[in-house]
């Protein structure tokens, strides 16, 4: 019994079929690691930052830092 090898044109449809699985299942990866990270990360406090430090004179003065909150 002789068996017969599939023709170029469907072994290409089945290779294009693996890749576009493949890189399904892999953003499908990225995206389930990316939930469980964003899930089980604290949420970032913009403006809880220590007072900066001036050079040599102590700390900085209230509105000399770009990350404070505004004052109005």
């Amino acid at each position: 019994m002789r068996h017969e090898r599939p023709s170029s044109a469907s072994c290409s449809a089945l290779r294009r079929l693996r890749a576009a699985w493949r890189a399904w299942l892999l953003w499908a990866v990225v995206l389930v690691l990316l939930a469980l990270d964003w899930h089980a990360s604290t949420p970032h406090r913009r403006f809880d930052e220590p007072m900066p430090l001036a050079l040599g004179n102590g700390p900085a003065a209230d509105a000399g830092h770009c990350s404070l909150a505004p004052t109005r």
